[in-house]
């Protein structure tokens, strides 16, 4: 995975983080891999964001979830490989070339967010919820596919999408806001 773009992270079993320290800001190179995969060898697999992008449609409304999805396609164009946990929540994979914060828009039982600097993702493991292991739909993961062939998004595109998709679907937003959130 690494040899692929990405930035992959060790994820403790069952749940969505990773056991590292300042796993934000730890260099991803062979040797900690190596040494990841050493000490955590049942341990799933995150993947860090900044110039990968997660297009993370937490709706539980499938209906909404799969306009969320198609709306997607239509503005960043391309295919992106989806994960699920719990569906039919859903992530949508995606790279940029100016990595940029997580932008949300919605409340917590209904929200998109754009996953970016300082965030992560489970892409492989057991999801702690379910009790079942994430996966990959479409069967494209992020093995298969190289960070440099996911589709591309900006920070503009991608708040231009939110504030579509949160109209077109009645996303409504948490008290105080709900819009950008820092890393």
């Amino acid at each position: 995975i690494r040899d692929s773009g990405y930035a992959p992270l060790p994820i403790i079993p069952g749940q969505k983080r990773p056991p590292v320290d300042a796993w934000t800001m730890v260099t991803i190179d062979p040797a900690a891999v190596t040494a990841w995969t050493r000490q955590y060898p049942h341990f799933g697999v995150g993947l860090r964001t900044g110039s990968l992008v997660g297009l993370d449609i937490d709706i539980l409304d499938a209906d909404l979830a799969h306009l969320a999805e198609r709306l997607a396609v239509e503005r960043f164009g391309g295919h992106a490989p989806v994960r699920v946990g719990l569906w039919p929540k859903r992530l949508l994979l995606y790279r940029t070339d100016a990595p940029f914060a997580k932008i949300v828009r919605g409340s917590k039982d209904a929200k998109i967010e754009v996953l970016g600097v300082g965030q992560q993702f489970v892409a492989f493991g057991r999801h702690p919820d379910t009790g079942a292991d994430y996966y990959w739909p479409h069967g494209e993961t992020p093995l298969d596919v190289a960070l440099d062939m996911l589709p591309l998004v900006d920070e503009a595109g991608a708040g231009a999408f939110l504030v579509e998709a949160a109209t077109l679907l009645g996303l409504t937003e948490q008290k105080g806001g709900g819009g950008r959130s820092r890393p």
